[in-house]
């Protein structure tokens, strides 16, 4: 029979490598990911999410949401995109404010991993549009 101690550490293993695999595939070229990787990674997120209770929890399902609805429609901009990904880079944080342990430092990492990219794609996208605007000016 497992000890209680080895049935936490299994436990708290489960919960890890969803949040491993998130930064794990933020870390790298994100034009690189897959796209239907990519919403699996934000169902599996908005899953073990939307029926929490905690209010943090669930605004940032809510904001899984929303990027996976402008991922879809294909017609989104970096800005909204860039927008959308601050926001759940916010709630992550926030929630990593209330949460045991081990989970803290890993949803620390990914909040401001996430903010990071929502603020630089909104910043490529403002230098492409300057790009283009310098083009038609000379």
């Amino acid at each position: 029979m497992a000890s209680q101690k080895e049935t936490t550490s299994k436990s708290e293993q489960t919960s890890s490598p969803d949040l491993d695999s998130l930064l794990k595939a933020l870390d790298g070229d994100l034009s690189a990911i897959d796209s239907d990787a990519a919403m699996g990674l934000i169902d599996q997120w908005h899953d073990s999410l939307h029926t929490a209770k905690e209010p943090n929890a669930n605004a940032l399902a809510t904001s899984l949401k929303h990027l996976k609805q402008l991922l879809k429609g294909g017609k989104a901009t970096g800005h909204e995109i860039g927008e959308t990904l601050g926001e759940i880079g916010e709630h992550t944080t926030e929630l990593a404010d209330s949460a045991d342990k081990d989970a803290k430092t890993p949803l620390q990492k990914l909040g401001k991993q996430l903010s990071k990219i929502g603020l630089s794609l909104g910043k490529a996208e403002d230098r492409e549009h300057i790009e283009h605007i310098d083009s038609l000016i000379e």
